[in-house]
């Protein structure tokens, strides 16, 4: 007899835990509209998103998508945390998938653009689609930040008669320098650099 008791109450006890753990945490209602949103960290949610709306429930923010980028798919997820174990969220997300063919650069090195330019190919595989585009910077002796291959960089100034000179990519005036060694002659003389003398502004 009391070995029948106590299996009828370990079952009593698993199916109540059992009905608690599938339950749905309790929702806020958007976190502008949420007068009792705790306001906690964002919970995971779906990247890649082109259309959502933020939903507060007792165990934290959730983005639920409505529209993907790309080629997303909407997939909905199940979370459960592991503070509040006895509640879950139910939520959209976006899968991508990979990119079809060889989403790669044509040219992943730098080149020459144009005067003073030089440029690479870039290309991102954005869920699912493949988004190809360039990078540019200034070429050695000339600096700034270039948007185009025509726009954005400047000659580094001389001196003496000696061409300033800079390292590819430099972005500011003061990376020109006179190298070293070069022979210069001007109103106060003649002579020779002993050592890279830069600009200051």
């Amino acid at each position: 007899m009391k070995t029948s008791l106590i299996i009828l109450n370990l079952i009593a006890i698993i199916t109540v835990g059992n009905t608690a753990l599938g339950a749905e945490c309790k929702y806020y209602g958007t976190p502008t509209q949420a007068s009792g949103c705790p306001y906690t960290e964002q919970r995971p949610s779906g990247a890649n998103c082109s259309g959502y709306i933020k939903k507060c429930y007792e165990n934290g923010i959730f983005t639920h998508c409505f529209g993907c980028q790309g080629k997303g798919i909407i997939s909905v997820k199940t979370y459960t945390d592991p503070i509040y174990s006895n509640c879950t969220v139910t939520y959209n997300t976006c899968e991508c998938p990979a990119c079809e063919g060889n989403c790669s650069p044509s040219k992943p090195y730098w080149y020459a653009a144009s005067t003073g330019y030089e440029m690479r190919d870039t290309a991102t595989c954005n869920c699912g689609e493949c988004v190809k585009g360039a990078e540019y910077r200034c070429a050695a002796g000339y600096y700034g930040s270039p948007k185009t291959a025509g726009t954005g960089c400047t000659k580094c100034p001389s001196s003496g008669g000696v061409a300033g000179q800079s390292a590819a990519g430099s972005t500011t005036i003061t990376s020109c320098y006179i190298p070293s060694g070069s022979s210069f002659s001007d109103s106060t003389g003649s002579g020779t650099y002993t050592g890279n003398c830069y600009y200051k502004l």
